[in-house]
């Protein structure tokens, strides 16, 4: 009979191959996992680089069609800013003319009419005379006397303008104001 030392042995010899079959199980079955894991590792890895490209390619497109926008907005922009240019031209042509409309009326009133001594502008007026616009107190040239439609063409400094209805007053030189401020001090 085998004494009892070796069947002891024995028994511990047959654990320790039951634990050694057991430890290159669990290693196999770690094995299986980790290559598992791996596979796992590899699929994720592949899906985190598809989405940080879709990621880069929506910040694109959403880049681009920001900038589109707002290309677009700054060309309305400049286009509302064009408008309201023009509108501002309009509005100032239109006072302009409005202007021009109250000066043309201004003139056509007595204060601005050649007076002459004796009669009609066509008859006692010539081109190259001086007249005295009376009521504006300014000396005036004469430009053009027109028969027909009874006006003169008169330049009272820079301003050219011609007077309808008109009775002159020829003058050589401008008549000598009665009131000290009415007469043109020398120097000034």
């Amino acid at each position: 009979m085998i004494p009892e030392g070796n069947r002891n042995l024995e028994t511990l010899l047959g654990e320790l191959m039951t634990e050694k079959q057991a430890a290159a199980a669990l290693h196999r079955e770690l094995e299986t996992e980790r290559a598992a894991l791996e596979q796992e590792k590899g699929r994720l890895e592949g899906e985190l680089k598809e989405l940080q490209s879709m990621e880069k390619r929506v910040i694109a497109e959403t880049r681009d069609t920001v900038v589109r926008e707002a290309a677009e907005l700054q060309r309305e922009i400049r286009q509302a800013v064009a408008d309201l240019r023009k509108e501002k031209s309009r509005d100032k042509l239109e006072q302009g003319r409005k202007a021009l409309a109250i000066v043309h009326e201004r003139l056509k009133a007595p204060t601005w009419q050649v007076k002459t001594e004796g009669g009609a502008a066509g008859t006692s007026l010539a081109v190259g005379d001086t007249v005295w616009l009376k009521e504006a107190r300014v000396p005036a040239t004469v430009l053009a006397v027109s028969g027909t439609n009874d006006q003169v063409e008169v330049q009272a400094g820079q301003v050219k303008m011609r007077l309808s209805a008109i009775v002159s007053r020829r003058s050589q030189q401008r008549p000598r104001s009665r009131r000290p401020q009415d007469r043109a001090t020398p120097g000034w």
